[in-house]
């Protein structure tokens, strides 16, 4: 199943096209946890709230496996990073639900190529998704001296930072993953697999929601279908004691 949604941009490149609403499937019997944790900040990832590994946030035993793939120069996945990713963040990942991995699309001597070198070399020192966070909340300018700012901002260690950044080192990393997203079939980004069903384009948390819903429901049923019935306690063979 492919869901397509209104609001994505060309792949590696900040233009916006727009694709018609469809939502597979029945909303009507997805039964929503309304719960959701109190967890701050609300950068959960960036926060240390819950595991991370690199460009990859969440319980690895999560059900529900999101791979994202995103550029940091495209509106629409700035919008989705500044506030669907928020809710997504707090009330599946930190409960254990979802696990996110972000996944560049960047084109090489873009600004969009940079900052995934950049957000690369925050790897490095751990600080990945609080790089990533910067980056989206400050699109607008996303210029060399501008990258190594964020890094100043966020604490990282300005010297190898900045070494790591103008030495290119990431950019076949960043090769590797546009060329990785092609063979999945991503056109344009935002674009999300769930579990590997593919979503394309920006959805706001109401309409990923049921998405996100239905992928644990399905989990859950072939969690259930794996698991072996409780064998019957097979009947004594003893006789009973007489009178």
């Amino acid at each position: 199943m492919v869901v397509v949604i209104a609001g994505v941009c060309l792949a590696a490149v900040a233009v916006v096209i727009a694709f018609s609403l469809r939502i597979g499937g029945d909303e009507s019997d997805v039964v929503v946890d309304q719960s959701v944790p109190t967890v701050e900040p609300s950068h959960v990832c960036a926060s240390g709230a819950v595991p991370v590994d690199g460009n990859t946030c969440g319980d690895e035993d999560a059900p529900v496996k999101i791979v994202e793939y995103s550029n940091y120069q495209c509106p629409w996945c700035g919008r989705f990073a500044r506030e669907t990713a928020r809710d997504i963040e707090r009330e599946y990942i930190a409960t254990g639900k979802v696990q996110l991995e972000f996944r560049n699309v960047a084109a090489e001597g873009q600004a969009s190529g940079l900052a995934a070198e950049a957000a690369e070399c925050a790897n490095e020192q751990g600080r990945f998704w609080a790089y990533h966070d910067m980056l989206y909340e400050n699109q607008q300018n996303l210029s060399e001296g501008a990258l190594k700012g964020f890094a100043g901002e966020l604490g990282l260690d300005r010297e190898a930072f900045d070494e790591c950044l103008d030495s290119d080192k990431y950019i076949d990393v960043i090769r590797q993953q546009r060329e990785e997203a092609a063979e999945a079939g991503i056109e344009g980004t935002p674009s999300f697999l769930v579990n590997g069903e593919l979503v394309r384009g920006y959805l706001s948390f109401e309409d990923f929601r049921p998405i996100i819903e239905r992928a644990l429901a399905k989990a859950q049923e072939e969690e259930a279908e794996a698991t072996p019935e409780a064998s019957e306690p097979t009947p004594s063979t003893e006789e009973a004691p007489g009178p």
